[in-house]
């Protein structure tokens, strides 16, 4: 008698949990120590820490070849002047180009720019000798006038004088004379007699500025021979750079004995203005005065070669 039955079972199994690895810290430690392993574990996380020895030092390696060396043959303002005077070269030759140092590639057949070559800055040299005086600039153009200023306190009350400005070149600045091109200012040395400040004197452009408005009155007086028998000397005063001319003189010179010129004239000066007492000539002339030897008197002003007297009139 068979007795067996069959039944259905229905099982639920729960899942494992999995674990995880994480690398954490990683050191090296000397080569003859051992390789060590730490397991840090957090719930079923493993974190591992690695501690690795390093190698052993290597034996030293083999000498190398000696570089090339650099000779320095010269300098170039521009690499195309470089390439143009020097189109091939050998290893090792070099040239300056500004401060970059350009070497020759025999692998490239071309100067190869290796750096900037440039040392220490050196000691200040000696000053050198001046130079040529040069062409004389184009007069720039004329300024805007500017706003009026403030009224300026009232001062004290002085004695009253003419305004009166004397500018002189003294036989004792160019003993020997001084030779002036066409177009050129004639050179002035000192400025006296201003007792209120009218007038400025700059000796280095040889300029005379006047520096209050007013009708002026100007007279000059100046020694001077020409640098080529009997061609004519003519001198002006003028604002600068300017053809007309407030006052001139202009005699038939000769190249032996100073002749003296006189001129006069008058201006109107609206605001500051600047002049020139200038070689108005087409050649050369030369500011000179006659020997001095015979004469008894040491004064500086015993034989000026130029004498220029501006006088307010109004």
């Amino acid at each position: 008698m068979n007795n067996s039955k069959e039944y259905t079972l229905n099982f639920k199994i729960p899942k494992g949990l999995s674990e995880t690895i994480t690398i954490g810290n990683v050191e090296s430690t000397d080569y003859n120590n051992e390789a060590k392993i730490f397991d840090n574990k957090v719930g079923n996380n493993h974190i591992l820490d690695f501690v690795i020895p390093r190698g052993e030092k290597g034996d030293k390696g083999d000498k190398g070849n000696d570089g090339t060396s650099v000779t320095i043959l010269g300098s170039y303002p521009s690499l195309a002047e470089l390439k143009q005077d020097k189109q091939t070269g050998k290893s090792g030759d070099s040239y300056l180009v500004s401060d970059d140092l350009y070497v020759w590639s025999d692998n490239d057949a071309d100067w190869k720019n290796v750096g900037t070559i440039k040392g220490p800055q050196g000691d200040r040299g000696p000053q050198g000798e001046q130079g040529i005086e040069g062409p004389r600039g184009l007069q720039g153009p004329k300024g805007d006038k500017g706003e009026k200023g403030a009224t300026g306190p009232t001062g004290a009350n002085g004695l009253s004088s003419i305004t009166t400005g004397l500018f002189t070149t003294t036989h004792n600045k160019f003993p020997s004379g001084v030779e002036v091109q066409p177009d050129y200012p004639i050179p002035l040395e000192s400025k006296s007699f201003d007792l209120d400040n009218s007038f400025y004197i700059n000796t280095e452009n040889n300029t005379i500025t006047i520096l209050h408005p007013g009708i002026y009155s100007v007279i000059f007086i100046v020694m001077a021979k020409s640098t080529q028998n009997n061609n004519p000397i003519s001198i002006a005063f003028r604002n600068i750079g300017a053809k007309n001319i407030y006052a001139g003189c202009t005699i038939n010179g000769t190249n032996i004995n100073p002749s003296v010129l006189m001129g006069m004239g008058i201006i109107n000066v609206a605001i500051p203005d600047w002049f020139e007492l200038v070689n108005t000539s087409k050649s050369s002339i030369t500011i000179a005065s006659p020997s001095i030897d015979n004469l008894g008197t040491d004064s500086s002003l015993k034989n000026p070669l130029v004498s220029i007297i501006i006088q307010k009139i109004k």
